[in-house]
């Protein structure tokens, strides 16, 4: 049977793009109500992942602004999870919200503070470096002072620290 070509899930909604850059909506906002977000940021050129020594380091600021034109600022999860971890041979950041314990959850683990988005991908090479790891996930959010924190995981944070399915 043919899907109806105007379905959510038949269809792809843009939220914004530039030169570099799309944002749109993921398809796990089909079927949820209207303040659930689930978008994707992803570069227009072929950028693997985290292990891509060609990880555009403006994609962060970018997909924040997406994600502040829906989600309020400490509620805003930006996440890229580990080469392990993803279905998608393409680099995408999710944007999402943080589930209501995550800050508590993360008092457990480092994580690192930057004061703003201009070196994510150093900054979270440089931890993921200090624990060894090769392959990892990356989670920004906004940081209770000004500014951002950064979490490294070698598990998906999409799925650790944000709610990124909805219950239909």
């Amino acid at each position: 049977m043919c899907q109806d070509k105007t379905s959510c899930k038949a269809s792809i909604d843009i939220w914004a793009e530039n030169s570099e850059f799309i944002a749109m909506r993921d398809i796990k906002m089909c079927g949820c109500d209207s303040d659930f977000v689930h978008g994707l940021v992803i570069p227009k050129s072929k950028v693997t992942g985290v292990e891509d020594s060609q990880k555009p380091e403006n994609i962060w600021p970018y997909a924040w602004d997406i994600a502040a034109s829906r989600i309020d600022r400490q509620e805003i999860a930006l996440a890229v999870n580990p080469q392990f971890r993803r279905s998608q041979d393409q680099l995408h950041v999710h944007i999402v919200r943080l589930k209501p314990d995550s800050r508590s959850r993360m008092k457990q683990i480092a994580v690192k503070h930057l004061r703003d988005l201009s070196s994510v991908w150093e900054s979270a090479q440089r931890a993921a470096s200090e624990m060894k790891w090769a392959d990892y996930g990356v989670l920004v959010i906004a940081s209770h002072e000004d500014g951002f924190d950064l979490v490294v995981t070698q598990e998906s944070p999409e799925h650790l620290y944000t709610q990124a399915r909805c219950t239909p």
